[in-house]
């Protein structure tokens, strides 16, 4: 009697565990991708996520060495259509040319707006990983 308890018991348990995973409202996805300049991997820089359905709220991801990822499950993005917007800023060494606090001038986006402004689409079950090359 005791064994046939404590198979109950377990399997209570067990049913009561999948009935208390929280289930995303949102329907998030994972989006990644890499982002390259005149060839070379964007050292880091942001890239914002805007949606154009009315899907949600806009979000945005860091770009490390040309890689950035939005995890399902904290931030990522509902189905739907985004616009995807990237600001890259110059960086100068020591007392080099562009922006930066060393040098009191105001650093300034390395991506131009013809070159941005792309339309993609995020669908349920589907790895949505971009590919952006600015020549």
């Amino acid at each position: 009697m005791s064994h046939r308890f404590a198979g109950l018991t377990l399997l209570t348990i067990a049913l009561l565990s999948l009935g208390c995973a929280k289930k995303d409202p949102f329907n998030r996805q994972e989006v990644s991708g890499t982002v390259t300049l005149k060839g070379k991997l964007v050292e880091s820089g942001s890239i914002y996520f805007e949606p154009q359905e009315g899907q949600g709220v806009a979000t945005n991801a860091s770009i490390s060495k040309g890689v950035f990822r939005l995890p399902k499950a904290t931030n990522g993005l509902s189905p739907g259509k985004y616009k995807w917007d990237l600001v890259v800023m110059d960086s100068p060494g020591p007392g080099g040319e562009g922006g930066g606090a060393d040098t009191g001038v105001i650093p300034k986006n390395l991506i131009l707006p013809s070159q941005t402004g792309k339309i993609f689409e995020v669908i349920v079950g589907q790895e949505t990983k971009l590919t952006i090359e600015i020549p």
